[in-house]
C-alpha cells in the first residue's frame, strides 16, 4: 500500500546522534517515461521532472518488533516492513525518516526525522494507515499504562500524545528537556539541565531529586533496574552512580577500581574546554545495564576506535574490555554483547559474566548488527548493501534481504545505452538493465573501496572501474569476472578517466553541459556549450555527486549519498533560466 505523507518542518536535533551521510544522487535514461521500471516498484514519490529510478536507497535504520515477527526498515525513500520468517516485505510507506521504533505491541511504527526535516510520524502496521504526525518533535518513548508516546517539542517542552488519535494529553512546564530518559517502570523521568541532573515524577513532572556535582558533559543516562539509583556517562570517560532520592554521588567507576572518586567540579575554563573534544580523548556515548541488573557496560571512542567495558557493579572492577571494534551493539535485556572488529568476524559475550559465548564469521561484510527481543536472531546490515538474519544458537543464515544499495560513487552507461554502471560506496558494482531497471550483475570482488570512475569498452562487454586506493580493474560485463589487463583491448580505455569534476558531466555530442550547484547541492543545470545559456533542470536533487548522459544525449543520469539512482527527461522544452 502506498501512503503520500507530507515531511514536518525541519527544527532542533540536541538530542539525536544524527548518522552519517547525507546526499542524494540522480540518474539518467536513455528511455522515454513510460518504459522505465523501478526496482521493486518502490512506491518513493519522485522528484518534480524525474522519470523513473533505480534501487530502494541506502539503508539509514532497521529495528525488529517487540515479538520478532516484524523487521522494519528506513532509507532515504521509504519505510519497509518484512516479515522475519519469509523475508517477504509486507507494507511500506511512502516517507524518508532517520530512526525507526515499534511500539511495544508492536501495532505501530513511529519514524523520527525525515532527511533535513525533523519530527515524529506514528503508523498503524496491522492496516498500513498513517496516523499522524507532530511537527518539530524528537521521540522519546511509550508509555504503556497510558497509550500514550512521549515527545519533546522544538521548545524543549515534554508532552503526551494518545497514540491512537493524535491527541495531545499533557505538558510538562516549568523546565527545558533536553535528554529526557525513562525508568523501566515508566514511572521516573531523568533530565540534564546544564551540568547538573535531575529526577522527576512521569506522571506529574514533580522534582525529586537534583545532582549537587559539576561533571563534563553527559552523554549517557540509564537508571538501575529497581530505579533506585541511575548511572551517567560523560564526554571525560568518566561513568557516576547516584541515588535517585536525593540526587547524591554514589560511586565513580574507573580503570582503577580502588579510585572511586566523587565528581570533583569544574571550573568555568574546564567547561568550556569540554564542548569539543580532542582526537586523542575518550568520551563514553552509550552506557547499558545487563539483564541481572549486576553489570554495567560502557561504549567509548577513542579517535575512530570503539572500547567497550564491562563493570561490577557493585565493586566497580573491570571485568572484560574490548579494543579496536568497529561495530558492537547490546541486546535489548541486557544479557548479550556482540561485536566485531574486522567486519567479518561476530563474537558474542555474556554480559553478566563478560566470557565469550561464540564466534563465527558472516559473508557480505558487517557494518551494523541489531538483536531480535528474543536474542535468537541477529540482524546484520551488510557493506553489500544487504539485510541477512541469522539464527543465534545454530549460526545459521535463514533470511536475506536485498534490494538496498549504497552511495553512489560513479556512473556509466555502455555505448548502446542498454546497460548503466553504478559504483558504490564500499566497492560495489552493480550493472543495470535500462530497459528492464533490473540489474544483470553485481561485481563484489573490487579492490577499490571507493569507486569514482567507471567506464565501459566501445563493445560494452568489458567494464574498467578506479578508486580508492588507485587500482583500475577490468571486468567482463557478461560473467561479472575479474579479468587481467592482457586479456583486455587497452587501446579501448585511452582516454578511461578523464580529469573532471564529477558533479558535471558532458553530453557525448559536447553540445550540453550538466552541473551540480547551490546549497547542499540540491540544483541540476543545463547549459548549452555554444551559447552558454543555462536552464535549470530541477532543485530537488539533493546533494548531487555523480552526473551521466546517456549516448543519445536524451536523458541525464545523476547519483547520491543515497544509494539512489535517478533519471531525467531531456527531450522536454526547457524555460526556467538559472538565477
Amino acid at each position: 500500500m502506498e501512503l503520500k505523507i507530507k515531511v514536518p518542518n525541519k527544527m532542533f536535533s540536541a538530542m539525536r546522534m544524527h548518522r552519517f551521510f547525507i546526499i542524494v544522487l540522480l540518474l539518467t535514461v536513455l528511455l522515454p517515461p513510460s518504459t522505465f521500471f523501478a526496482q521493486d516498484d518502490s512506491p518513493w514519490v519522485l522528484p518534480e521532472g524525474a522519470t523513473g529510478h533505480f534501487g530502494k536507497g541506502e539503508i539509514v535504520d532497521f529495528t525488529f518488533s517487540p515479538d520478532g515477527r516484524w523487521l522494519a526498515t528506513c532509507t532515504t525513500n521509504e519505510i519497509s516492513i518484512y516479515n522475519t520468517d519469509t523475508g517477504e516485505e509486507n507494507t511500506s510507506f511512502n516517507t524518508a525518516v532517520d530512526e525507526l521504533m515499534f511500539s511495544l505491541d508492536g501495532s505501530l511504527i513511529v519514524g523520527q526525522g525525515a532527511k533535513y526535516n525533523e519530527g515524529v510520524e506514528v503508523w498503524d502496521v496491522m492496516i498500513g494507515r498513517h496516523l499522524f504526525a507532530v511537527q518539530d518533535g524528537v521521540m522519546v518513548g511509550f508509555l504503556p499504562h497510558r497509550d500514550a508516546v512521549a515527545i519533546v517539542d522544538i521548545r524543549e517542552r515534554l508532552g503526551f500524545w494518545d497514540v491512537r488519535t493524535g491527541d495531545k494529553l499533557m505538558t510538562f512546564t516549568g523546565t527545558k528537556w533536553k535528554m529526557p530518559v525513562f525508568s523501566h517502570d515508566k514511572s521516573l523521568l531523568a533530565n540534564v539541565i546544564n551540568a547538573k541532573i535531575e529526577v522527576r515524577d512521569a506522571s506529574t513532572g514533580q522534582l525529586i531529586s537534583i545532582t549537587r556535582e559539576d561533571t563534563a558533559p553527559v552523554k549517557g543516562l540509564l537508571f538501575s533496574r529497581d530505579g533506585k539509583t541511575f548511572m551517567s556517562g560523560h564526554s571525560d570517560g568518566m561513568i557516576y552512580q547516584w541515588v535517585t532520592a536525593g540526587g547524591n554521588w554514589l560511586a565513580t567507576f574507573t580503570e582503577d577500581a580502588t579510585d572511586r572518586k566523587r565528581p570533583p567540579g569544574l571550573s568555568n575554563a574546564a567547561k568550556r574546554e569540554f564542548r569539543g573534544f580532542r582526537p586523542d580523548e575518550e568520551y563514553i556515548d552509550t552506557i547499558a545495564l545487563s539483564s541481572s541488573g549486576k553489570t554495567l557496560a560502557s561504549a567509548s571512542h577513542i579517535d575512530h576506535h570503539r572500547i567497550i567495558r564491562l563493570w561490577h557493579l557493585e565493586t566497580g572492577r573491570v571485568l572484560l574490555t574490548l579494543t579496536n571494534l568497529t561495530t558492537s551493539v547490546f541486546s535489548p535485556d541486557g544479557s548479550m554483547l556482540a561485536t566485531t572488529n574486522d567486519r567479518k568476524t561476530i563474537q558474542l559475550w555474556d554480559m553478566n559474566t563478560g566470557t565469550s559465548l561464540s564466534t563465527f564469521s558472516v559473508k557480505g561484510g558487517i557494518s551494523r548488527l541489531v538483536f531480535s527481543p528474543d536474542r535468537k536472531t541477529l540482524a546484520v546490515e551488510g557493506q553489500d548493501a544487504s539485510l541477512r538474519l541469522w539464527d543465534i544458537p545454530t549460526r545459521d543464515l535463514h533470511t536475506t534481504i536485498t534490494g538496498y544499495m549504497n552511495s553512489v560513487g560513479a556512473l556509466a552507461y555502455s555505448p548502446d545505452g542498454t546497460m548503466l554502471a553504478s559504483g558504490h560506496w564500499g566497492g560495489e558494482i552493480r550493472v543495470w538493465n535500462t530497459i528492464t531497471g533490473t540489474y544483470l550483475s553485481i561485481l563484489t570482488e573490487n579492490k577499490n573501496d571507493a569507486l569514482k570512475a567507471l567506464a565501459f569498452s566501445q563493445n560494452g562487454k568489458i567494464l574498467a572501474s578506479s578508486g580508492w586506493p588507485d587500482i583500475v580493474q577490468l571486468w567482463d560485463v557478461n560473467t561479472g569476472r575479474q579479468l587481467s589487463a592482457t586479456e583486455a583491448d587497452l587501446s579501448t580505455f585511452k582516454k578511461l578517466f578523464p580529469s573532471r569534476d564529477f558533479s558535471e558531466a558532458l553530453s557525448q555530442d559536447g553540445s550540453t553541459l550538466a552541473r551540480m550547484w547551490g546549497d547542499m547541492g540540491t540544483r541540476i543545470s543545463l547549459i548549452d556549450v555554444a551559447t552558454g545559456h543555462q536552464f535549470l533542470l530541477t532543485d530537488q536533487a539533493e546533494s548531487v555527486s555523480a552526473l551521466t548522459f546517456s549516448p543519445d544525449g536524451r536523458t541525464l543520469a545523476s547519483g547520491s549519498g543515497f544509494g539512489t539512482i535517478l533519471f531525467w527527461d531531456l527531450t522536454a522544452e526547457r524555460t526556467a533560466a538559472c538565477e
